[in-house]
């Protein structure tokens, strides 16, 4: 089950808060994972390599940014692109998987996906792309 749909649109905060809460409310977290998931829940912006992840290790960044659909704020939607595009660019060898609705976010990134699939949230359409 996804934390969002327990959650909402506060997942984040919460998890912050007390991400052992998690231990209760999801089948199949346990202490160890919910440790690991509150030292992994960051602002992208604040994240440095080295320090926030290993700088000598490949890895994967998740993201599911605003689409700009709901209150038709496709500034903040691209603002949120950009930084992603930085955030892979600090991090070499990283991957970046974006789920989004957002038909300017690869411009916006800086790029375009290495791969694309393609899903529905709900009645918006959408695109799960990745970037290596």
């Amino acid at each position: 089950m996804k934390t969002s749909r327990i959650y909402g649109a506060a997942s984040q905060r919460k998890i912050r808060e007390n991400p052992y809460r998690l231990m209760d409310e999801i089948e199949g977290v346990g202490f160890l994972t919910a440790g690991r998931i509150a030292l992994s829940v960051k602002d992208m912006r604040d994240v440095t390599p080295g320090t926030d992840v290993p700088a000598d290790e490949a890895g994967v960044f998740i993201a599911n940014p605003p689409y700009g659909e709901r209150l038709d704020n496709t500034r903040a939607a691209h603002a949120v692109a950009r930084q992603l595009g930085a955030l892979q660019k600090r991090c070499p060898g990283w991957k970046l998987c974006a789920f989004s609705a957002d038909l300017g976010f690869e411009k916006e990134y800086g790029r375009r996906a290495t791969r694309r699939r393609r899903y529905y949230n709900g009645r918006i359409e959408c695109e799960y792309r990745i970037f290596e």
